[in-house]
């Protein structure tokens, strides 16, 4: 992990690994009695996005009260945490009209990223991600 010092602060960006998807940003606030901290999530930005988060957060530290937390995310931690369980709870509570509407969604934004999309990386996880949503389409 690297930590850069600010002028007064401090940013903790957490070393990529080559299985990592997601970034999560951090910023520390208050728990409410005056004394603990808890993390509040700033949201999940793709990986690509990684240095240009480290670059916002040491332009931004100074201002903050506490230090910044850049979080490079694989797949092994988002389950294994167990971060994504909303999502994926409120996946599995849809009706089939909302799971067509969600899957449609996905699969068109999934097109846009092969058409649109300049990184090879990303083309190549999305023509994976779609070969495996073939073989059970219509099926959740």
């Amino acid at each position: 992990m690297a930590i850069i010092k600010t002028q007064r602060n401090l940013v903790c960006a957490y070393d990529r690994r080559p299985d990592d998807v997601l970034v999560e940003v951090d910023l520390l606030g208050p728990v409410g009695d005056g004394i603990h901290l808890r993390p509040i999530s700033l949201g999940y930005f793709p990986i690509a996005s990684y240095p240009e988060w480290v670059e916002w957060a040491v332009a931004i530290a100074d201002q903050m009260a506490h230090p910044i937390h850049v979080l490079p995310l694989g797949y092994n931690d988002i389950f294994r945490t167990g971060r994504f369980r909303p999502y994926r709870e409120f996946l599995q509570n849809l009706t089939e009209d909302e799971w067509g509407e969600t899957r449609q969604f996905l699969i068109s934004n999934c097109a846009e990223l092969m058409t649109d999309g300049d990184e090879p990386a990303i083309r190549a996880n999305v023509l994976i991600s779609l070969k495996a949503l073939c073989p059970n389409a219509g099926k959740r």
